[in-house]
Order: structure tokens, then sequence, then C-alpha cells
């Protein structure tokens, strides 16, 4: 099945991979970082209302505490429990056996707060046009500090560096990564148990997994302007901040 009739010839769908599993603490919020609202509706929902149109069927990989996420979205989506928070690339390996063959799995963090149908169609539409690959998805912004920057020839993604490690002339890079991707299944399965842990938290990452890719293959990227609904929050006042920016810009 390929969400709104799409052709392609390297893969017969994709999947949809909301990362959920986090406990958000820098929220200071009783409920989950992804049941915080905004406009009136939790963020999770908001982001799974931008996925399902585009997808196959939409994995919400979560804690063990996910009744209020399951309250919000009900028994469409396919929850799938990390059982303990060891990154990125470890919520996407607990989804590992309900990746199904032939496709590709869009994935995309549960903090992007204004991301909207029409930014995923774009981006799956881009990935359809391309031969079997995959895409990551940045944006160029005036101030990138903080952010992983997309190192890249020729629209080729070479790695990505995060902040902490970026040198000095990679610091001045504004092309950051939004923690958005499209990766073939196949490549998940056979790459995800070559991530290595951090040697600074212990976790596993995804952007690990994204420069393990690249060391033996084409790794796309889809670069954006600086928009809102690209945009992550890790706390309240970046939430408070986004949501001034989105309003300045609506004004």
């Amino acid at each position: 099945m390929q969400p709104k009739g799409k052709k392609c010839g390297f893969v017969e769908s994709i999947q949809g991979i909301i990362l959920a599993a986090g406990k958000g603490t820098r929220m200071k919020e009783a409920i989950p970082k992804v049941m915080i609202t905004v406009e009136g509706i939790p963020m999770i929902k908001r982001i799974y209302e931008a996925l399902e149109p585009n997808t196959d069927g939409v994995i919400i990989v979560v804690n063990n505490n996910y009744q209020l996420i399951e309250e919000s979205l009900g028994k469409k989506p396919m929850y799938v429990i990390q059982t303990e928070q060891k990154g990125t690339a470890d919520a996407l390996k607990s989804a590992l056996f309900n990746l199904k063959e032939n496709s590709s799995s869009l994935i995309v963090p549960a903090d992007t707060p204004f991301l909207t149908k029409n930014i995923i169609e774009n981006i799956v539409d881009y990935y359809y046009s391309l031969e079997a690959t995959t895409l990551v998805v940045g944006m160029r912004v005036r101030f990138p500090n903080g952010y992983g920057r997309i190192k890249m020839e020729n629209d080729k993604l070479i790695k990505i560096v995060e902040d902490k490690d970026a040198t000095g002339m990679e610091k001045m890079n504004n092309i950051i990564n939004t923690s958005i991707y499209i990766i073939p299944n196949s490549l998940i399965i056979k790459y995800i148990g070559n991530v290595k842990k951090s040697d600074v938290t212990g976790e596993y990452y995804l952007t690990e997994l994204i420069n393990v890719i690249a060391a033996e293959n084409k790794v796309d990227t889809l670069i954006f302007p600086e928009i809102v609904e690209l945009k992550g929050v890790n706390d309240l006042n970046a939430l408070k901040a986004l949501i001034k920016q989105k309003n300045a810009i609506i004004n």
C-alpha cells in the first residue's frame, strides 16, 4: 500500500514512526511531554495527524506510561514499548519486529508541535522521486548553536556532526539536523546493530545510525528554509518562544 496512490519502484510503502518514549523531565509537567497541549491539541496528536494521511500505518514508540497517549489517539496506531530509555536508536530498535519488508520508515520526533501534513507530504513526495536511498531532512537556520550539523558534499550527506563535537569551521555550518529521516527498513535491519553507544551519555542515537549508513551508502538530504513547522522544543521556555514566533509570522 502506498499513501495517496504514489508510485515508486524501490519501496512498496512508507511506515510512520513517532519516537515518543522520552519522559520529557525538562518540561517540568506532571503529564508526559508529548501530551502538552499546543493550541488546544496535544503535541503527539498534532504529529500523528500529520503522518497518518501520508504513511501506511503509524508506529508510536512509547514508555510504559502511555495510557494518556492511547486515550488521545485511540487504538489505530501501533504502540511499541521502549522498556528503558537508552536513546533514539534504541527506541527505533524497539520497533524492529514491526517493520515491513520492501518498505521504508519515516521517523519523526514527538516534540515538533507545529509539524503539518503538508510538510510531511512534501518530504514523502521528494523521497518517492529518489532512487533507493536514505533521506535526512535538514533546515538552514540563522542560529545553529546547540543543533547537530549536516555535513554535505554535492547535496549528499557525509555525516551528521553533533554540536559538542563540531570544529570551528563545522560550527559555522548553518544547516541543522531536524531529526526527521526516511530510511529503507532493509538498511535499518542491517545497520542498527552497528550503532555504538555515546561515550558521554551511554545512549544510542539515530545520528550515529545515519553516519553508519552514510559510510557505505548514498544518503540524500532535503533542506528547508527556517520554518517553525520543523522546529522541536525541549522545555516550556522553548515551546513558549516557538509559539510566540509562530504568532509573529501570522500577524
